[in-house]
């Protein structure tokens, strides 16, 4: 017989057996075998777009994955979007084929920063 055993902890991860239970096998040297199937937690990002010069949040997409997955998001069309608002890109920090982490207690949170596109206009401009 053996004692229960607690399976191994893997961030962002949860074992399909937590504990495998006390058990007797009359093969005293070999045991019994158990397989531990460990699945992905679920994860959250959130892609904030920020006015600079305000701190004013202009949007926010909210993403939801599993941990180790890539996130299947651009920032390009909301890039574009604001420009045509007239914003100017300042900041993305949202790197392309970036992964959901393994913090299941955190969001990962990017942010992308604008300012207000100024242009100078003399008396002649039209």
């Amino acid at each position: 017989s053996y004692k229960a055993l607690t399976s191994p902890t893997i961030a962002g991860y949860t074992p399909s057996e937590a504990v495998v239970k006390r058990s007797s096998n009359s093969d005293a040297e070999q045991g019994p075998t158990l397989t531990v199937i460990y699945t992905a937690d679920a994860q959250k990002v959130h892609v904030q777009y920020i006015d600079g010069e305000t701190d004013k949040l202009l949007r926010q997409d909210d993403l939801d994955g599993y941990t180790d997955e890539t996130i299947p998001y651009s920032t390009a069309e909301g890039i574009k979007k604001f420009e045509g608002d007239g914003y100017e890109l300042f900041k993305d920090n949202f790197p392309a084929g970036e992964k959901f982490d393994n913090d299941d207690k955190t969001d990962q949170t990017y942010t992308v920063v604008f300012k207000h596109h100024r242009e100078n206009v003399d008396p002649n401009h039209s």
